[in-house]
Formats: C-alpha cells, sequence, structure tokens
C-alpha cells in the first residue's frame, strides 16, 4: 500500500523552503549495484549544529500516478554541502517523473521539489 501525505509548507522562522538549495540538477545515476536518484544539497539556515534533512523521491507514471517513493538523509552544517541517493530498484520496471525534495524532523519543507526523468 503507497500512502501520500499532503506537501509541507514551510513556518515563519524555520529557514522556509529556500533552507536547503539543490546544487546542480537531480540525476539518475548508479552506484555499485543499485540505481540511484542522485541530489546534493546546500544547507542555509544559521545553526550551531547540525541539521537533520530527510528527502524524499516520489515517482509517477504518464498519468500523475504516484508508483513508489523512497527516503534518503543526511546532516549538514551551515554552509555545508551533501549528497543524498535515493535507491529507486524496487520501482516497477518502467519511465517515471520524479519529484525529490527535502523536509526536516518536524515535517516541514526545507527545500523547493525539482524533478527528473528516470527509467528503472
Amino acid at each position: 500500500m503507497l500512502c501520500m501525505a499532503q506537501p509541507a509548507f514551510a513556518q515563519a522562522g524555520q529557514g522556509g523552503t529556500t533552507e536547503w538549495t539543490l546544487i546542480g540538477p537531480l540525476a539518475q545515476v548508479n552506484v555499485g549495484t543499485f540505481t540511484d536518484i542522485s541530489a546534493t544539497y546546500t544547507m542555509h539556515y544559521n545553526s550551531t549544529t547540525p541539521v537533520l534533512g530527510i528527502g524524499v523521491a516520489v515517482l509517477r507514471n504518464a498519468q500523475g500516478q504516484a508508483v513508489y517513493y523512497t527516503e534518503a538523509t543526511t546532516s549538514l552544517s551551515y554552509d555545508q554541502m551533501g549528497t543524498m541517493y535515493f535507491i529507486i530498484n524496487g520501482a516497477p520496471a518502467g519511465s517515471f517523473t520524479a519529484s525529490v525534495f527535502v523536509m526536516d524532523s518536524a515535517g516541514v519543507a526545507v527545500s523547493n521539489s525539482s524533478t527528473v526523468a528516470v527509467t528503472v
């Protein structure tokens, strides 16, 4: 069963959806035996401690139906860059549009959503 949550909206004082900025385009990559979506972010929220980012990638078919989702996490300090790898090996075979965004541990969106075409 695939459950979908409503999009998280940034709250004032949380840094907003520009807290984590995507650096370059999303890309489908192979890491060992895994097929992944890679996403590199810079964290701009001025925090004295690392901030946990929970990335979500949702794959949609040509009809716009969500057919698979996966998560990746990383903790970044202020102005630090890090790459998340979303494993998509478990998705059904086919071509999809993947939407990727990052939220904090409270479920608040801290990045804008970006898309990439992928084939599994």
